[in-house]
C-alpha cells in the first residue's frame, strides 16, 4: 500500500520544487522588465534634455538620419551628445524610441499626458469632421444657387420671348384696328 502512494506523492513534490524557481523567475524578469522601461524613459529624459541644449533642428536631423549618431565627424560640434550617446550606446541601437519625442517635421514635441492626448485627437477628429461637412454645405450652397441663377435666367429669357410675343400680337391687333 505505501508503494503506489510514494510515486504520486513524489511526482507532486517534483511538480512544487520545480515550479517555486519558475515563479520565482517569472517574477524576476517582471521586475527586471518594469526596471529596464523606468531605466529607458530616464535615459530618453535624459538625452532629450542634452538635445535640448543644442538647435532644435538638430533633433529633426537625427530623427530624419539615425547614423548620423554613429558618425565621429558629424557629432565633432556636439560634445555633449557625443559623449552622452558613447555612455549610452541603446539610444543609437533604437532611435525610434529615443527620439519619439521629435515631430516628423523636426520640431521637439511636449511631454503630454496620456488624457491629454486622447481630448487633443477627439477635438481634432471632430474639426475635421465639421471642416468636412462645412465644405459640403458650401459646396451644395454654390450649386444650389448656380442652379437658381440659371433658372432665373431661363425664366427671364422665356418672360422676355412671352412679353415680346404679347407685344407683337397686340400691335397686329392695334394696325388692323385702326385702319
Amino acid at each position: 500500500m505505501n508503494r503506489p502512494l510514494r510515486l504520486p506523492v513524489a511526482v507532486a513534490l517534483a511538480a512544487l520544487v520545480l515550479a517555486a524557481p519558475a515563479t520565482a523567475v517569472a517574477q524576476a524578469r517582471t521586475q527586471i522588465v518594469s526596471s529596464s522601461a523606468q531605466d529607458a524613459r530616464e535615459t530618453r529624459d535624459q538625452f532629450r534634455q542634452v538635445l535640448g541644449l543644442y538647435a532644435p533642428t538638430l533633433a529633426g536631423v537625427l530623427k530624419l538620419d539615425p547614423t548620423l549618431m554613429t558618425n565621429e565627424a558629424y557629432l565633432a560640434p556636439y560634445p555633449a551628445l557625443a559623449e552622452f550617446l558613447k555612455a549610452h550606446p541603446e539610444v543609437t541601437r533604437d532611435p525610434a524610441y529615443f527620439l519619439s519625442f521629435v515631430s516628423q517635421y523636426g520640431s521637439i514635441r511636449e511631454e503630454v499626458a496620456p488624457e491629454v492626448e486622447a481630448r487633443r485627437s477627439a477635438v481634432q477628429l471632430w474639426s475635421g469632421t465639421l471642416d468636412s461637412v462645412l465644405f459640403l454645405c458650401g459646396f451644395l450652397g454654390a450649386i444650389y444657387t448656380l442652379t437658381w441663377i440659371l433658372r432665373y435666367v431661363v425664366d427671364h429669357r422665356r418672360w422676355l420671348r412671352t412679353s415680346r410675343i404679347q407685344s407683337d400680337v397686340h400691335n397686329r391687333l392695334i394696325e388692323r384696328m385702326s385702319s
